[in-house]
């Protein structure tokens, strides 16, 4: 029974977005408040990369081989931390996060 107690205590953050440096800083912020409250966590763990390509065509009646290719690419971080209650997941709301990294909180 002790660890269906302890799973129910475990946070997921999922941090992503489009450039790796402001994924790092985000990152990094994170941990420093895991840090600050004392609780044990769990990574990050850099999570594959997902590449998303679009190639279009240069110009629309004539030179159809002529293409473009752009790419996107979403790197992802992820952040486990043990043992949190209510008051610890409402100071990490607090934190300042760019509007470019997405962060997605979980409880299991």
């Amino acid at each position: 029974m002790k660890n269906n107690n302890n799973s129910s205590n475990k946070l997921k953050i999922i941090v992503q977005g489009y450039d790796v440096s402001t994924i790092e800083e985000s990152v990094l912020k994170i941990i420093k408040q895991t840090m600050h409250l004392g609780l044990k966590f769990s990574g990050p763990v850099p999570l594959p990369v997902k590449r998303e390509i679009l190639t279009l065509l240069r110009s629309p009646h004539k030179h159809k081989d002529s293409r473009e290719q752009f790419e996107r690419r979403t790197h992802k971080r992820l952040i486990y931390v043990f043992n949190i209650n209510q008051s610890h997941l409402n100071s990490y709301s607090h934190l300042q996060i760019p509007h470019s990294v997405d962060v997605k909180i979980s409880t299991n």
